[in-house]
């Protein structure tokens, strides 16, 4: 099997506590497949994320739906989310997300209230106002107008 690059772009790092058992075979593993610990983790992650389904009928899963459900603006992940999954919204996310519903000026005119009718700069506004204010304060606004 051709060894996996890593994906382009910044990565990040996680820190885990493993029993010396599991360090020891994730060790063997990697030697295994020709990887380093750190790579066999990531290739071990996105199988396992291949096995999770993203919906109840078990059609889509985490891996296949990751390129809808990944985004550079936290913004975008949680209305990506919010569409297509909205169960594994956070509390946080999910009071954001209905809050947006709820204004209009966060969709296209005269449109259904759905996902790709979406105004992203707007919704990026308000769900930043949001996780750095609160709620309260992005649905009032700083000026007092509505958001």
């Amino acid at each position: 099997m051709a060894k996996q690059t890593p994906p382009a772009g910044r990565t990040e790092t996680v820190t885990i506590r493993l029993d010396a058992r599991y360090r020891y075979l994730a060790e063997l593993g990697a030697r295994a497949t020709h990887r380093s610990v750190s790579s066999f983790f990531e290739w071990c992650l996105i199988r396992g994320l291949d096995q999770i389904p993203l919906t109840n009928k078990g059609d889509v899963t985490i891996a296949s739906a990751a390129d809808k459900l990944w985004h550079s603006q936290a913004a975008d992940r949680a209305a990506a989310l919010a569409w297509y999954c909205p169960s594994l919204l956070t509390v946080e996310e999910r009071e954001i997300w209905d809050m947006a519903v709820d204004r209009p000026s966060l969709f296209a005119p005269d449109a259904a209230r759905v996902y790709r009718n979406l105004n992203a700069e707007a919704f990026r506004r308000f769900y930043e106002t949001a996780m750095t204010y609160g709620i309260d304060y992005a649905v009032v606004g700083q000026k007092g107008e509505e958001i």
